[in-house]
């Protein structure tokens, strides 16, 4: 669930990493943790931590496009 709160966020700054992994975020770490036993639970927050990473290298990404779109603009 915690992933749900990026999902604002895609509108606000208009980043698609947001919007795509923010479902995912939140769907992914609940199907683990149904699907298997007490002892393998910290899979649950090694797979929110990796899709934390993910998303972070995504984000750096979509940043360094539209930074490089921005200075491709002629100024006025």
């Amino acid at each position: 669930m915690t992933g749900a709160h990026f999902f604002p966020y895609g509108w606000l700054y208009d980043s698609k990493p947001f919007y795509v992994l923010s479902p995912i975020m939140s769907i992914t770490p609940i199907v683990i943790g149904w699907n298997i036993n007490e002892g393998a639970l910290w899979y649950v927050p090694l797979t929110f931590a990796i899709l934390l990473a993910l998303l972070i290298f995504l984000l750096i990404k979509d940043y360094k496009k539209k930074e490089l779109l921005l200075q491709e603009e002629p100024s006025i």
